[in-house]
């Protein structure tokens, strides 16, 4: 690796290594599908995502009609469970993660999802 002066990358794993969008807009239309609600388009999506999966739900409840703690509460699990379940359908890597993997080691430092599933991902991408 001397033409590469790093042993270890680290980046933000949603958006910086990966497009997730694909699968946050899916967790987040079928919770507000159980609520009542009606989707939210992809690309309006993209727009809200960046301050986790809570401010997520809390927006797209906005963009849906009326915004309270207690549609939060209720529809946060919903979201949650479903992201964990489909974490990888959309979801594509990046060219970047793929160039770094060749150079050496990428270890996604941080993001809002949960340790387990971001485990799970970055296996299921082959990251390490």
């Amino acid at each position: 690796m001397a033409d590469f002066p790093f042993d270890v990358v680290a980046f933000d794993l949603d958006g910086t290594l990966a497009d997730t969008a694909p699968d946050l807009t899916a967790a987040l239309n079928h919770a507000l599908a159980q609520l009542g609600r009606p989707p939210v388009p992809a690309e309006d999506v993209r727009h809200m995502v960046g301050h986790g999966a809570r401010a997520l739900l809390q927006k797209g409840l906005a963009a849906t009609g009326e915004m309270s703690e207690e549609l939060v509460e209720r529809g946060f699990p919903i979201f949650i469970d479903y992201y964990l379940a489909h974490i990888a359908d959309g979801t594509t890597i990046f060219p970047l993660s793929k160039t770094l993997k060749k150079k050496g080691s990428i270890e996604p430092a941080t993001t809002v999802v949960p340790s387990r599933a971001s485990s799970w991902f970055v296996v299921k991408f082959a990251l390490r």
